[in-house]
């Protein structure tokens, strides 16, 4: 199964894709249909300010995600007409990557760059940015893409041990969302996790001197502060 949002990546060389050319993302309808994404515990803080942040149970791993609606198969944040315009100050990175992906995200190995062949950007009549350059090297875009990937490589690691710290020490409890107007039927949203804060606040000193030390009470904190942008959604 492909990763969200992507219908057939594909492994980028110069010898296949020398004369492809590709127009920067502006319509976001490929993310329509989703009411949640995934997000790496540095895009907290921004993304806080305007999204939930809450977390999901992956087999045996937590991972934070963004909700961004109340409602199965929307996306709230994409303008249903004209463009596909994404409304709001900042995008989540897994959004922001698209058409590109890594095909490999496993340590010591060196990234190896997909992209989405279904892209409609590409090769389009607005395309006009090369991805490799007269000498077969990668351009621009590319050299962008690649940066982005390897600094989402890092951050992931991180995020993977944040959230195994707050995993461990107890703090993540299971929780719903209903949504309060009835605009959406009474929406409940269940099978989520959040950060208990009676459990965090219950913490001795030295937990708490263990997270400051990690750097995960600025997670913690704005994870909290997120969860009053549940009355923003429907």
């Amino acid at each position: 199964m492909n990763p969200m949002f992507y219908q057939n990546p594909v492994v980028l060389n110069k010898k296949e894709h020398k004369d492809w050319k590709i127009e920067a993302v502006e319509d976001y309808t490929f993310a329509k249909k989703t009411n949640s994404v995934y997000l790496m515990s540095a895009e907290f803080v921004l993304a806080s300010k305007v999204y939930p942040i809450i977390f999901i149970r992956n087999d045996n791993a937590v991972v934070p995600i963004a909700l961004l609606s109340l409602q199965e198969d929307n996306n709230q944040f994409v303008a249903p007409k004209g463009k596909g315009a994404w409304n709001a100050d900042y995008i989540p990175a897994y959004v922001r990557r698209y058409p590109f992906i890594p095909a490999n995200e496993k340590d010591g190995e060196k990234l190896i760059l997909c992209i989405d062949s279904e892209y409609k950007g590409l090769n389009s009549r607005k395309a006009k940015q090369s991805l490799f350059d007269k000498d077969g090297k990668p351009d621009v875009v590319v050299k962008k893409a690649v940066n982005l990937l390897e600094s989402y490589n890092v951050e992931n690691k991180k995020t993977i041990d944040f959230c195994k710290i707050i995993d461990d020490l107890g703090l993540f409890e299971n929780a719903q969302v209903e949504d309060p107007s009835l605009k959406s039927d009474n929406v409940k949203l269940t099978g989520f996790l959040h950060i208990s804060h009676k459990k965090f606040t219950e913490l001795n000193t030295e937990k708490v001197k263990s997270l400051f030390d990690s750097g995960a009470l600025e997670f913690i904190y704005a994870h909290f502060q997120s969860l009053v942008n549940l009355k923003n959604l429907d």
